[in-house]
């Protein structure tokens, strides 16, 4: 199978998803992105529908197809009788104008494969007798049976489908270079088209919506209306419902079942050997093909069913018409061989599967919860995918969420730091040792204890009224003779309060140490600085009293001078 199908790794979150939901579990994650397994994959397109995160991505044929258009080839659409269900407000014959408009040489409808294939089945159940026969018009069904059921492979009607028995009337009738491109909304055909043994014969298949695309630029309303190529063949077109198949089999029981829990639950029973006479019809979307994956699904399935009704019942069969293609097909080989595909599996022993449980946390039965959260059904499942390298170990959320509890754990108690969950009404929710043997009171003991016995709890009735939650706000616990820098936090979600308190005991003292050293120091140069200005002015006066006796002792002496000099 080729990678029609597969996932955007930017968008893929980790859901698992697309693994609950896939039927054969043939999706891989890898570096926690998904992948298909192309050689699992059974073409259903369930992911396609259940991703929630829009990431996946489909192969299209839309360009391919513009291009035999603009190249001048003969293009022909077969189209899907399902296709009449939902044509987003459009009537079958304004989308027939409309593909026409585009360019579409002919636009027939399958129910011209479909019919001959019906009449081909009431053929091989009356010259071959068999305890089952199962419908062989799914493809996906198909790809489940030979991928994964080989001892059921023997019940397949050994036919070609509808889509590609109009495919090998269409080239017969048009020639063989012809383009056929099938419209409908069956992302599995898409598969089928690419088959060996049937490539070729269906150039490229786009869905429903891709056609919508397709012809949006077309003025519908304006637009001339047409009817298909092909002439009515009575109820055949009921045949994309769950009841549609109408065969004419006598002393044998028909059964329809849709919907891929039911298709394996009915496979099954097959394989217990549960059922016998019957003829199956078989189909992987819920209420057959009006369920397929290419509808835009606004719509439910049961309105779908409905349209189709409403469209059969003007659709008289035209056995002129009939007789023709009954002409054609008479040269037409529509045997289909089923192969199984070999699927190979490596098989883990008990203990490998063990050893793998064991490392996720799985140490027991008990422990194996089998939520089914990884997209497995069993945690044993899970352990094969991981041993077939289709899962990753850490894929089980309980044991993520035992590995965060248990490292959030370890730092709740190995912090230094005191912290404290208090409840609404302020009794202890949890609290660490740190903060227990402050209190000198064992952490058990004081687990549903009011706070407010411990420490201050104004803060905390200020966080739970105001709505403001405090952030390092320092306060000192007297009883406690610590210096303390406070954070409180509401926890809404869970209606408590969050205390973690960093005790600056240390940093504080400190702090005050160096704080009384420097007052020291500045009351210790005051000091000198005051023993210097009174020695100074000590001086100073000395100074003064000196030089006054000085000045007395030389004015004396200049007067003798001075007198001494007259005498003479």
């Amino acid at each position: 199978m080729n990678d029609i199908l597969n996932f955007s790794n930017v968008n893929c979150k980790n859901c698992y998803k697309c693994i609950r939901e896939c039927p054969v579990k043939a999706i891989k994650i890898e570096n926690d992105k998904a992948y298909i397994v192309e050689e699992l994959c059974i073409g259903c397109g369930t992911c396609f529908k259940a991703c929630p995160q829009d990431s996946k991505k489909m192969m299209s044929d839309l360009g391919q197809v513009k291009e035999y258009i603009r190249l001048g080839y003969k293009v022909i659409a077969s189209v899907a009788p399902s296709s009449v269900a939902d044509l987003e407000n459009m009537n079958y014959k304004k989308f027939v104008a409309a593909l026409k408009k585009i360019g579409f040489y002919k636009v027939e409808e399958t129910i011209v494969g479909a019919k001959i294939v019906t009449e081909e089945y009431e053929k091989y159940v009356k010259n071959n007798k068999q305890q089952l026969y199962i419908s062989s018009c799914c493809p996906t069904t198909n790809y489940l049976i030979t991928k994964y059921h080989e001892n059921v492979i023997k019940y397949l009607m050994p036919i070609d489908s509808p889509m590609i028995a109009h495919g090998k009337y269409l080239k017969k009738v048009y020639g063989e270079d012809v383009k056929v491109v099938f419209i409908g909304p069956c992302i599995s055909k898409k598969y089928e088209s690419l088959d060996q043994d049937s490539f070729g014969v269906i150039d490229k298949v786009i869905s429903i919506q891709e056609c919508i695309n397709l012809i949006k630029d077309i003025d519908i309303q304006n637009i001339e209306e047409n009817e298909f190529d092909n002439k009515p063949l009575g109820n055949i077109s009921l045949f994309p419902v769950e009841e549609g198949m109408d065969f004419h089999m006598e002393n044998i029981t028909k059964i329809k079942v849709s919907g891929m829990e039911n298709v394996k639950n009915l496979i099954k029973s097959i394989e217990n050997n549960e059922l016998s006479n019957m003829f199956i019809e078989l189909n992987a979307c819920m209420g057959s093909c009006v369920g397929g994956i290419g509808f835009k699904h606004d719509r439910g399935i049961h309105y779908r069913k409905n349209k189709v009704k409403e469209y059969t019942l003007d659709r008289t069969l035209d056995e002129e018409y009939l007789n023709e293609i009954r002409g054609v097909f008479k040269n037409l080989e529509l045997k289909k061989e089923f192969k199984h595909y070999g699927i190979k599996f490596d098989t883990p022993t008990e203990y490998e599967i063990r050893e793998i449980l064991v490392s996720i946390g799985k140490k027991t039965v008990k422990d194996e919860l089998n939520c089914g959260a990884c997209g497995y059904d069993t945690c044993k499942d899970k352990a094969i995918a991981v041993y077939r390298n289709l899962a990753q170990r850490h894929m089980c959320m309980g044991y993520m969420k035992d590995r965060v509890e248990a490292v959030s754990n370890v730092i709740f108690q190995a912090t230094p730091n005191y912290i404290v969950i208090v409840s609404h009404d302020f009794k202890i929710i949890d609290i660490n040792d740190a903060m227990a043997n402050v209190i000198k009171k064992k952490r058990d003991q004081l687990i549903g204890e009011y706070i407010g016995d411990y420490i201050d709890i104004n803060y905390f009735i200020d966080v739970l009224y105001n709505k403001n939650d405090i952030i390092s706000k320092k306060l000192k616990w007297k009883e406690y003779n610590k210096d303390i820098k406070a954070s409180i936090i509401s926890l809404n979600e869970h209606r408590a309060l969050l205390g973690i308190y960093i005790d600056i005991t240390k940093e504080e003292n400190q702090k005050n140490t160096i704080k009384e050293v420097k007052l020291n120091t500045i009351n210790t140069a005051q000091d000198v600085i005051n023993n210097q200005m009174r020695v100074a002015q000590e001086i100073a006066s000395l100074l003064g009293e000196t030089t006054a006796e000085t000045k007395v002792v030389l004015t004396q002496l200049k007067e003798l001078a001075m007198k001494g000099e007259e005498e003479d």
